[in-house]
This record gives structure tokens, C-alpha cells and sequence, in this order.
């Protein structure tokens, strides 16, 4: 869950955020990204729901995801980037 998630799993889990011992700045911050995120994405849910074209909203909605998700990382102390790689573990490779 977490490595599908991201960085957005600290959006909504109280056990990482303890673990990871976010601060309540952190936590606004963090809000902050989220709402502004959305206001991006909503747009392009629109024009999917109305028809647009998968190959092109697709890519779209995961530059703005790992826009986001980069601002949200830049907010973490080193020790907590650091923890947040431990509690990931390795990446999973679903090719296997």
C-alpha cells in the first residue's frame, strides 16, 4: 500500500504520520499540496468523464501526481526521508 501511495499516504494515516513524527506545520503543509493537487486534477476528471482521450489525460494526471508528491517529500526533515525510504523497503517489481 504504502509504495502504491507514496508520499500521499501521509496525507491520511495517523500511524505514519506519528511514526514519521510529522509536525502539525508539516500536516498543513501537506493539505496545502493536496488541495492545490486537486484543483489540478479535477479538470482533467472532467474531461474524462466527458469523453477525452485515456492517452492523453493519463500522463497528464501522473506529472502532476509526481509534482506533487516531490513537494510533498521536500517538506520531510532528512530523518524523516530517511525513516519513509526504510518503511517503503524495496521496491516491488511486478515484472517477476
Amino acid at each position: 500500500m504504502l509504495q502504491r501511495d507514496r508520499l500521499f499516504a501521509l496525507l491520511g494515516n495517523a500511524e505514519i504520520t506519528q511514526e514519521l513524527e510529522i509536525t502539525d506545520k508539516q500536516r498543513h503543509q501537506f493539505g496545502e499540496v493536496a488541495q492545490e493537487m486537486q484543483k489540478k486534477i479535477e479538470p482533467l476528471m472532467k474531461e474524462a468523464q466527458k469523453g477525452g482521450n485515456p492517452q492523453e489525460i493519463g500522463p497528464k494526471i501522473r506529472k502532476i501526481r509526481k509534482e506533487q508528491e516531490d513537494r510533498i517529500e521536500a517538506l520531510l526533515s532528512d530523518s524523516q526521508k530517511k525513516k519513509w525510504k526504510e518503511m517503503l523497503g524495496k521496491p516491488l517489481d511486478l515484472e517477476d
